[in-house]
């Protein structure tokens, strides 16, 4: 079989993500109502950037893996010979713990939204005061 170092490869994305994905599961364990806003902006801009550098690992994760399957000639994995199909045993493992995380990431989601759509209600009408008032501020009476 070729490519063994492609499989590394995939085995590290993969385990990046995972950190990624439990990074992201702590930060979203931090929002609550309670908390003042610009804490949650902080929140939340952090969960925005890990999200997209899990999006990032999928990508390459992709990437590499069909250059192991064009290297080897195959169109799914079930065409290399038993023994060589072993040593995605570890990937899928830890592809299926990614799945669950995804699946309480989505969850998280669902439960902050409320949350994340008051926060930006209030940044938009902070804006507009702030513009307003220093529209005001801007009037020199003589």
């Amino acid at each position: 079989m070729r490519g063994v170092e492609l499989i590394k490869e995939m085995e590290s994305l993969i385990k990046e993500k995972l950190e990624l994905q439990e990074s992201t599961s702590a930060f979203y364990e931090m929002v609550d109502d309670s908390i003042r806003l610009e804490l949650l902006i902080g929140v939340f801009d952090k969960i925005d950037q890990n999200e997209a550098l899990i999006q990032e690992k999928d990508l390459l994760f992709l990437t590499k893996f069909e250059q192991f399957k064009k290297l080897n000639d195959v169109e799914v994995l079930n065409a290399l010979e038993v023994d060589e199909r072993q040593v995605f045993i570890n990937i899928r493992k830890i592809v299926e713990r990614a799945a669950d995380f995804e699946a309480l990431l989505k969850d998280f989601k669902l439960k902050t939204e409320a949350t994340r759509l008051r926060i930006h209600k209030d940044l938009r009408e902070a804006i507009i005061m702030n513009r307003a008032s220093s529209a005001y501020k801007n009037i020199n009476i003589k």
